[in-house]
């Protein structure tokens, strides 16, 4: 930990003081990571074993599925709550000019409609939904391969058959959802970001006449 907070305090700006507070966040987000991923494997474990599809399963596959789930529970809470610290320590301007983006962001988002909200959404979370779904379309495969009465080794070949079909399946879906998120974020780009105006004008660098005028001159070459 010492090592990797080194590496954080470098591109972040935090002090050596932070770093007992920082290493509590993580170790905390680590907690709170294991506790969502027993909460989803525990029940789930007690609703599958009422199966003897599910009991023929050897152990290690067992334990290997459930620490496939956990681990990536416990690294990205562990990551959200080490970021989070690192935003409670932000001051001044750069601090205040990232509530204004957060205040925009609020606003723009109560000015969508549903479905442009869960365009919104699904654009931000696609991965996460494509792989959702991928997983949830093989537990179904699954399920109906498991009820055909068969032998394990024709179960196996179904299986994979189920398998290779959803995952052309996925990859056609994350292919059209990557298409339409990048032609939304091609829009996004060519905005130009003018926060560097605010922050100079803040601190009274620049009066808001020069800086409007720089502005300007930017978009138009920007044109």
């Amino acid at each position: 930990m010492p090592g990797h907070f080194e590496e954080v305090r470098k591109t972040t700006g935090l002090k050596k003081d932070d770093q007992g507070a920082y290493t509590q966040a993580v170790y905390k987000g680590g907690l709170q990571g294991t506790a969502l991923a027993a909460g989803l494997t525990i029940p789930l474990h007690l609703f599958l074993r009422r199966r003897p599809q599910y009991n023929a399963i050897p152990v290690t596959l067992k334990a290997l599925g459930y620490v496939v789930l956990t681990i990536p529970c416990i690294s990205i809470a562990a990551e959200k709550a080490g970021e989070a610290f690192i935003r409670s320590t932000w001051t001044g301007t750069g601090k205040n000019e990232l509530d204004r983006d957060a205040q925009r962001a609020a606003m723009r988002w109560d000015s969508l409609g549903t479905w442009q909200k869960a365009q919104d959404w699904g654009s931000r979370h696609k991965w996460g939904l494509i792989g959702a779904a991928w997983a949830g379309s093989m537990g179904i495969s699954f399920a109906l391969v498991a009820r055909t009465p068969q032998t394990f080794s024709q179960k196996l070949v179904q299986a994979r058959m189920w398998a290779q079909g959803l995952t052309v399946g996925t990859l056609i879906s994350s292919a059209l959802i990557a298409g339409v998120t990048t032609t939304d974020n091609k829009v996004v780009e060519g905005k130009i970001d003018h926060s560097w105006a605010d922050i100079l004008e803040q601190e009274g660098q620049m009066k808001r006449s020069d800086l409007d005028r720089i502005r300007g001159t930017v978009e138009k070459s920007r044109g």
